[in-house]
């Protein structure tokens, strides 16, 4: 599965001038399915943009989140995180402009799941790419950012910044959702991925490398790649999440 690629920013007004789009991180594994049992996949939406003064900008669908109120600089959405879980609930509209589940129960039965990258902020730069144990900061500024881990983050499930105004990138969603770059001023950082459930065989992730940390860890192998494209089997995800389901047989 793949998450969702973060919104570009823009930073000229003819918005010519733009950094690259954070990408979705990639997550794969496999799983034996009891008799009866109903998974539920959610799949992110990419993140948009750039979006200027006022604007009221909505995150990818999943946990991606709203950018800025803005400047005369554009900034860019989060992606949303792709994910499959055994407990469904409701997806609700919160915090900054995200849309995503609140409920913990729900939020904890996901078994796999690949990271949204995060939205670039106008002045500020480029977003932090999603996926793998750790998500990505943001390049341009890699000091003072918030990084999603498999222990903290924005927020668990969604991107969520601290800052209430300016111009910067909304966060990831993931596993744990991405949160600030620069304090608050830059771009989003990228949500984590997960495969950490016991429940779960044969796994990996796969996450751009430009902040990317690499584990050989059965519940946090992460594979660092410089290889792209939309729905690509071991490459950072460009575009709307996806979720593929094979079956393997009895």
């Amino acid at each position: 599965m793949w998450g969702a690629q973060g919104g570009k920013n823009g930073y000229s007004a003819s918005d010519s001038n733009y950094d690259r789009a954070a990408y979705g991180g990639y997550a794969y594994g496999e799983y034996v399915a009891g008799s009866q049992l109903t998974l539920y996949v959610f799949v992110g939406g990419q993140g948009t943009g750039p979006y200027r003064t006022n604007n009221t900008s909505i995150g990818g669908w999943n946990g991606g989140e709203g950018c800025g109120d803005g400047t005369s600089y554009g900034c860019g959405t989060g992606g949303g995180s792709t994910d499959i879980r055994t407990i469904n609930a409701a997806v609700v509209y919160h915090n900054n402009r995200t849309y995503s589940t609140t409920d913990n129960n729900s939020l904890n039965s996901r078994l796999i799941v690949a990271g949204g990258g995060g939205g670039g902020s106008g002045a500020w730069g480029q977003g932090g790419d999603g996926g793998g144990f750790r998500g990505s900061g943001c390049p341009d500024y890699p000091s003072n950012n918030v990084i999603a881990t498999q222990t903290s983050g924005g927020a668990f499930g969604y991107g969520l910044h601290s800052a209430t105004s300016g111009y910067w990138g909304g966060a990831g969603g993931g596993w744990y959702g991405g949160g600030d770059c620069n304090g608050g001023t830059g771009g989003g950082s990228g949500g984590s991925g997960y495969i950490g459930s016991s429940l779960l065989t044969n796994k990996g992730m796969y996450m751009y490398s430009t902040d990317c940390t690499s584990s050989t860890a059965t519940s946090t192998k992460t594979t660092c790649t410089t290889s792209t494209g939309t729905h690509v089997a071991n490459a950072a995800n460009t575009g709307n999440g996806y979720a593929k389901i094979t079956y393997l047989g009895t």
